[in-house]
């Protein structure tokens, strides 16, 4: 299986990304991963610095993949309790019962995710699910803002596609779908308003109310990026 991510993930990355600390977000990605995936060991693919790790170990078995040295010794730090791989290809078959990996499969370019893919299907029990959030290039958002989209600021970001290209990437996988929608929107202010406070006012709210409800409700291409609930491949 190909490797092919970006080589730069230091310290350095992780503090200019924001993603060195704990953050709204990741309490309902929390929330969805136990709405969602089934009861039983969670594998978080490309858990990072632990962060996400550390809240799913309040209630259930988790584990971790991280390609970083640097950032899985963090992990192991942080969540002590936890094993986190090196590679998905060092995890057991039919581990896990489900699989979360936020914002990781756009550092992966077509060739490395195939493998990727490959192996989510190895790892996963029979019936078991997973859940993906990746940038949406063709939502609501990314049309908004064009060339100052903020994905396409990171340079680790090496595939960036739309809500339909990457549900057919699945579906070709052999996954099936079985929710999809988007995160909603936070890069404050949209064109063409200038105001930060306003524009919060007045396309924040959709947001807003996902996050108080604690499930999927925006639809897909609606958002900064996709989210897919997606059912384990036939043997």
């Amino acid at each position: 299986m190909s490797n092919a991510v970006h080589p730069r993930y230091d310290n350095s990355y992780y503090e200019g990304n924001q993603q060195d600390r704990d953050r709204p977000a990741l309490l309902l990605y929390q929330r969805w991963v136990k709405r969602y995936l089934p009861p039983g060991p969670v594998l978080d693919f490309g858990c990072g610095m632990g962060h996400l790790l550390k809240r799913l170990s309040s209630d259930r078995d988790v584990s971790g993949v991280e390609a970083s040295a640097w950032a899985a010794e963090q992990s192991r730090k942080r969540c002590p309790t936890s094993t986190v791989y090196p590679s998905l290809m060092d995890c057991p078959d039919s581990a896990f019962a489900g699989i979360v990996s936020i914002h990781v499969i756009e550092h992966i370019d077509d060739e490395g995710l195939d493998g990727v893919l490959q192996q989510f299907s190895r790892v996963l029990k029979p019936g078991g699910k997973l859940l993906l959030v990746t940038p949406d290039a063709t939502g609501w958002a990314s049309r908004k803002k064009g060339k100052d989209w903020h994905a396409l600021t990171d340079p680790t970001h090496i595939n960036l596609k739309g809500h339909a290209a990457w549900r057919d990437l699945f579906l070709k996988h052999g996954f099936s779908v079985l929710k999809e929608g988007a995160d909603g929107l936070y890069d404050f202010p949209y064109p063409p308003r200038s105001s930060k406070l306003m524009d919060v006012g007045l396309r924040g709210w959709p947001t807003l109310t996902q996050f108080a409800a604690g499930r999927m409700i925006l639809a897909p291409g609606t958002g900064e990026s996709s989210i897919f609930l997606l059912g384990r491949r036939a043997a």
